[in-house]
């Protein structure tokens, strides 16, 4: 679940993301993980989210909330106790998801949406992997998209990266000569 991502709030969810890097990847996939259920929990909850927002509520009373909640996961315990005396709780989601970005660079895995004409079956799946494994020199995690209006071919995304391989992108392409 990703909310709107504010601007104002990526510089500082990166600094915070990289506080929570642990050498350590079994490490950073439980930090990964409680990340993920708390910030599903607060998106999820609104009492909760009213509770801990609220400007008037005692901050030890917040605290005791967030122990009784996290139990013994220390870090993340730890962490939220930060962002809540610091007031950034309300940049979590971003923290979370420049925390995934920041693991999958560090353990060079590669996110991919790849659009295709019609849905490839699990062979070509594995194959298209391959050679994009092998093009990038790196791990792909990919997403497969159907798109039927580029007819052939195929579309890379990731990160702020487009690379358009389509027929139809072709025929534009021809007829703009």
């Amino acid at each position: 679940m990703t909310l709107n991502i504010n601007l104002k709030a990526k510089k500082p969810a990166k600094r915070y993301a990289q506080a929570l890097i642990n050498p350590n990847p079994d490490t950073n996939k439980v930090i990964s993980d409680e990340l993920e259920f708390f910030v599903d929990l607060l998106y999820k909850n609104e009492e909760l989210k009213a509770f801990l927002f609220h400007p008037v509520i005692n901050m030890e009373d917040k605290k005791e909330v967030l122990d009784k909640i996290m139990g013994d996961n220390f870090t993340i315990k730890r962490f939220l106790f930060l962002l809540l005396e610091e007031n950034r709780l309300d940049i979590l989601d971003e923290i979370k998801e420049s925390f995934i970005e920041k693991i999958k660079d560090k353990e060079k895995i590669l996110p991919l949406d790849i659009i295709l004409a019609i849905e490839p079956d699990e062979e070509d799946k594995k194959n298209i992997i391959g050679r994009l494994e092998n093009k990038f020199k790196s791990k792909i995690e990919a997403n497969f998209i159907t798109d039927k209006s580029i007819l052939a071919g195929l579309k890379i995304k990731f990160k702020d990266t487009f690379i358009d391989l389509s027929l139809k992108k072709r025929i534009e392409n021809f007829k703009n000569l």
